[in-house]
């Protein structure tokens, strides 16, 4: 197994309906060059200017020149200004790949595909220390001994997804705007052919609406 560090960009660089198509139309090329199985990995925590703001304060408190602590001021007030505004989140990305092929060149496919760096490095630990799994209020895993500031953890797991409702913008962009600790894990476990990949949309797609065709309520499989 081979993983990669992805240099996380933001699709709404992507936004128009052409961009998009053409971003999946190149990953969607990508993938059609996978001999094995794919992991990808997203983490997510909620980030802050305050550093930022501190910096630049510390900075006009400390110079002598009266214009560049006006000019220092005035970026600490549009800082505090943008960090009013929205929430900030420190991303990293990753993926993992089971393949023979050298790093170097797995790592030139995917640049390709996702146009931003790649390379290739271990992946950070998901979380640190011990955990112990807990039911109430809810099934969840919890810091043994001291916390340390130490999240509460919760897997949530889905194996299918409904035909034609994935794209780069659903579900992950709801998702992904949630302001918690977050790790997202996107499995690929088979790359079909074309025709075998039309047959297998095909199928799900029959099996869904047999499915709901005499079920009401929710499905059991989401």
């Amino acid at each position: 197994m081979r993983t990669f560090l992805i240099e996380p960009f933001d699709i709404m660089l992507h936004a128009t309906e052409e961009g998009v198509q053409a971003l999946q139309a190149r990953f969607a090329t990508w993938l059609r060059t996978l001999p094995g199985p794919a992991r990808f990995f997203c983490w997510q925590t909620p980030a802050s200017l305050d550093e930022k703001i501190a910096q630049v304060s510390r900075a006009a408190r400390e110079t002598d020149d009266s214009r560049r602590a006006a000019l220092l001021m005035e970026y600490r007030r549009h800082y505090e200004m943008l960090e009013a505004e929205a929430d900030y989140q420190r991303t990293l990305c990753g993926m993992a790949l089971w393949s023979d092929e050298t790093p170097r060149a797995l790592a030139g496919g995917m640049i390709s595909a996702f146009d931003t760096p790649i390379t290739e490095a271990p992946l950070p630990p998901l979380f640190e220390g011990s955990y112990e799994l807990r039911e109430s209020p809810f099934w969840h895993l919890a810091p043994v001994g001291r916390p340390g500031g130490r999240p509460l953890l919760a897997v949530m797991t889905s194996y299918e997804f409904l035909p034609a409702s994935w794209n780069f913008f659903r579900p992950l962009a709801n998702v992904l705007r949630l302001n918690i600790p977050l790790a997202l894990v996107v499995d690929i476990p088979k790359t079909f052919e074309r025709n075998a990949a039309v047959d297998a949309v095909e199928n799900i797609i029959a099996a869904y609406q047999v499915h709901l065709s005499g079920v009401r309520g929710e499905d059991s499989r989401s």
